[in-house]
């Protein structure tokens, strides 16, 4: 039917062309094999070889102690399959006139999977053995699960920021070579202010993979995909009728909920987060603790903002792996008491990807219509290995 009309070869060409372009996490945070022949729920080792720690002393006339090399396996998981598919008419094929309907799509399907690929391994980056933020009134390198605030990044404090991600990456014994950070698109505008009028090639950077040029000694990279964490505090009592939107999705408190997207108050506010976690994650208690979304609205949390929700008893707290989270609430006593991007700053290629390298492009015509479905799809998993969570630090900035 339609096949004539869509190369299988050029989309296929095309999209292989594209997308180690505009993938960011592949050119600075991932060390990155494509496979052939991955299957889904496939194990790929990793083994790292040590001989740290095995300084002995000299002793004349005297043999040395020959010791074993330390052997590390670690394991990945192929546990990510995703596909983008469409659907062309005869009359859509005609309206695309003069555009090479294959080129086209086959780039576009390369971007919107590759966004995805890319939020999925930039969300490792909260995981860092070491964060920057501020800590006790000051911009400090912690470890991690210490208690601290996100930093308000200004044309001032730049060089601190930084400064201090080096110093962390350096208590954890790692050298500082082949550098970058990627960092969302409002903090990039922050520290090109800063650069205006200085000799510095991220005035003339080039956007090839997110790429802007060199900073602070550190390739930059900007991305739409790093992981937005918002989290909201619970001070008073939630009611019915209340609303949460999370991108176009809206979700509202009710007694009893009966309608999509409806969420049970419960007796308290920990109730509440606790029902209202579970709605936006899908989770255990649909018809109870809320009632179900729709499909479309189910693709676009999950998928799409790639949204998930956490709770305690007074904070919620909503991680999107897909850059900068529109929402808006009206939730009684709540308030926003931080919104931040998790931007990575250290050595490139400490989170381990695994892809696969064949792209194939499956044609399906429908039988009694002038209609053909198109499908692709791609299987990948990604692990921050041990070794990867000393490599870098996860700088907390505020947008």
């Amino acid at each position: 039917m339609l096949t004539q009309s869509i190369s299988k070869d050029t989309f296929i060409t095309t999209y292989q062309t594209v997308y180690p372009k505009v993938s960011v996490a592949m050119e600075s945070v991932a060390t990155t094999r494509f496979e052939s022949d991955l299957t889904s729920g496939q194990t790929v080792s990793r083994i790292r070889t040590s001989i740290l720690g095995n300084i002995q002393s000299v002793v004349d006339r005297t043999d040395l102690t020959i010791t074993t090399p330390t052997d590390t396996k670690e394991q990945l998981t192929i546990d990510e399959h995703k596909a983008v598919t469409f659907s062309l008419t005869k009359k859509e094929i005609i309206q695309m006139g003069a555009l090479n309907a294959s080129q086209e799509l086959g780039k576009q399907a390369a971007m919107d999977l590759m966004a995805y690929v890319d939020g999925k391994v930039f969300g490792e980056v909260e995981n860092a053995a070491t964060k920057v933020a501020t800590v006790g009134g000051a911009v400090k390198a912690v470890a991690n699960a210490v208690t601290s605030t996100p930093i308000t990044m200004t044309t001032s404090n730049i060089n601190k920021v930084f400064s201090r991600g080096r110093a962390g990456i350096r208590k954890n014994n790692v050298a500082l070579t082949n550098e970058c950070m990627v960092i969302d698109p409002d903090n990039a505008a922050i520290i090109e202010e800063y650069l205006a009028g200085k000799d510095n090639d991220a005035a003339t950077g080039v956007f090839a993979n997110g790429y802007r040029g060199m900073v602070f000694g550190a390739s930059m990279y900007v991305s739409n995909n790093l992981t937005n964490q918002i989290d909201l505090t619970a001070g008073g009592t939630i009611v019915a009728d209340d609303t949460f939107t999370v991108g176009s999705v809206v979700f509202t408190f009710k007694a009893a909920p009966s309608v999509a997207g409806e969420v049970d108050l419960g007796g308290d506010d920990e109730t509440s987060l606790d029902n209202l976690t579970a709605a936006v994650n899908g989770a255990a208690g649909a018809g109870t603790a809320y009632i179900a979304l729709s499909a479309a609205n189910r693709t676009e949390i999950t998928e799409t903002l790639r949204v998930t929700a956490s709770n305690t008893a007074t904070v919620l707290t909503l991680k999107a792996g897909s850059g900068a989270l529109s929402y808006s609430e009206s939730l009684t006593g709540v308030t926003e008491t931080n919104n931040f991007m998790h931007v990575y700053f250290g050595q490139k290629g400490s989170v381990d990807l695994v892809i696969q390298s064949d792209i194939d492009l499956k044609v399906v015509d429908e039988p009694r219509q002038l209609t053909t479905n198109f499908i692709t799809d791609v299987l990948f998993g990604k692990k921050l290995f041990t070794d990867g969570t000393v490599k870098y630090v996860s700088a907390h900035l505020s947008i």
